[in-house]
């Protein structure tokens, strides 16, 4: 969870850091399912369909994030969940079918320009670190009959990461594939496949380095 802070410099800090943030989040709280706690809200932060999140205490969502909601089950985000600026989720594309839906655990840190792109439901531990850039794609594509990925149709199977996964900056999840709790994924892998829980792995495509 979050620190308090035990001195005058970061209580100054901290002050100019949140800035307006609760009152954005009062705004945003009054139209968000029932239960949920307020949350930090920055500034531009767009959030469609509001009433579909559910949220934990001490909720950050940094500023100019993109959150589209429209979703089978909704967006859960877990106490001390912290959504870096500048991220999106989209759970819905204009009046295409809506994805299944997104929890992510508490004291999950997703980092600055994410992408979640919510097809199959994605379900995102707690405790989890993720870099910068980083993104998880819970959809994917096949071959249409005249043998061309434009033509084809959609195929959502869903992305499951366990507890406790350190994430480095730029690594993209397929749809698909789960990670184990306890591992690590090197900066700038693309995970195509399963991932053992208490593993290193790194590459495009992502492999096994090493246990921990």
């Amino acid at each position: 969870m979050r620190s308090i802070p035990n001195n005058t410099k970061d209580l100054i800090y901290l002050i100019s850091k949140v800035g307006f943030s609760p009152i954005r989040g009062l705004l945003v709280w009054l139209f968000m399912s029932k239960g949920s706690g307020l949350p930090f809200v920055g500034q531009g932060v767009k959030i469609i369909s509001a009433r579909m999140i559910t949220c934990g205490k001490l909720v950050w969502i940094g500023q100019y994030c993109y959150i589209d909601a429209q979703s089978e089950v909704g967006i859960k985000l877990g106490s001390g969940v912290t959504l870096r600026e500048g991220g999106t989720i989209q759970c819905r594309s204009g009046l295409n079918t809506p994805g299944a839906g997104l929890s992510i655990g508490e004291n999950t840190f997703i980092g600055p320009n994410f992408k979640i792109g919510v097809g199959g439901f994605i379900a995102i531990g707690k405790n989890c670190q993720f870099g910068s850039h980083c993104s998880i794609n819970a959809e994917s594509h096949v071959v249409g009959s005249d043998g061309t990925y434009t033509s084809g149709k959609t195929q959502r199977k869903g992305v499951v990461i366990g507890d406790d996964v350190w994430v480095g900056d730029g690594v993209i999840f397929l749809d698909g594939i789960q990670v184990g709790s306890n591992s690590i994924i090197g900066a700038g892998s693309v995970v195509n496949k399963d991932v053992d829980s208490g593993t290193v792995v790194a590459g495009i495509p992502a492999k096994y380095l090493r246990k921990l």
